[in-house]
């Protein structure tokens, strides 16, 4: 088809195109004022468009350079306390911290915990339990445990002295990384262990089931189906039996 033509062809709507024109070295085609109008208007929402996302990238990567400038690397230290006495002395330290303004370098202090159960009477007991007994960690920036600050740490009531004594220790990011990610991990898995857990040997007594009230010998421990194998003794014969923990208890 004659590329005049097919222009004249496309004019018949009269709102593209006002009129095309055969020249020696090519083709000249007039576009309608309509058309230059939808353009410059589609163009005007193009750039506005472009704007406001450039300047809204541009505020992102500024507020996240900005975040990343103003959190300090920070320092775990390991502080060994009275056993026993863990909870009271996270209890002291973050009120000593809180009244000497040192909250802005003390980032946290952080007992880490585990859930556990135990079976007393037939119900299933859950209390929390230290993960490192006579241990308590703290979180400090970088820099910034001075002799001020380490004085009033060690002055806590019930805690004995550093991890490394006069000159702290701090964990390495891989020792810090593996503590913080095994409590992610009870924590998201929701699994529990026993406060006391069985061996084999023991002597337990059955709570529920035909041999309520007897008691057993522990032959095998299967933690993760939680299940026992006990022998128990019944008209003077040695009898295997299995049962859940739930079934049994340990003998005070």
């Amino acid at each position: 088809m004659d590329a005049v033509a097919a222009v004249d062809g496309d004019r018949a709507g009269g709102y593209f195109i006002d009129h095309a024109d055969r020249l020696d070295n090519g083709l000249r085609v007039q576009f309608s004022p309509a058309f230059c109008l939808f353009f410059v208007r589609r163009l005007a929402l193009v750039i506005s468009a472009y704007d406001r996302f450039g300047k809204t990238l541009f505020m992102t990567e500024t507020v996240n350079q900005q975040e990343t400038k103003t959190q300090p690397e920070t320092k775990w230290y390991v502080l060994r306390v009275v056993s026993g006495k863990e909870r009271k002395v996270k209890e002291y330290l973050d009120k000593e911290i809180s009244r000497g303004g040192w909250s802005e370098i003390v980032k946290q202090v952080f007992l880490p915990v585990e859930k556990v159960y135990k079976v007393q009477n037939g119900k299933k007991v859950m209390r929390e339990r230290n993960y490192y007994p006579g241990y308590v960690m703290v979180e400090v920036t970088e820099g910034k445990l001075g002799d001020d600050l380490k004085e009033v740490i060690k002055n806590t009531n019930s805690v004995i002295h550093f991890l490394g004594k006069e000159n702290p220790i701090a964990l390495r990011k891989a020792e810090v990384n593996k503590m913080l990610g095994k409590m992610d991990e009870m924590a998201e898995s929701g699994s529990m262990s026993m406060s006391e857990p069985f061996i084999i040997g023991e002597t337990i007594k059955i709570i529920e089931g035909p041999f309520n009230d007897f008691n057993g010998i522990i032959e095998e421990v299967n933690d993760e189906k939680k299940k026992l194998k006990v022998t128990v003794k019944i008209f003077g014969r040695s009898t295997p039996v299995e049962l859940n923990y739930m079934q049994v208890e340990k003998i005070a």
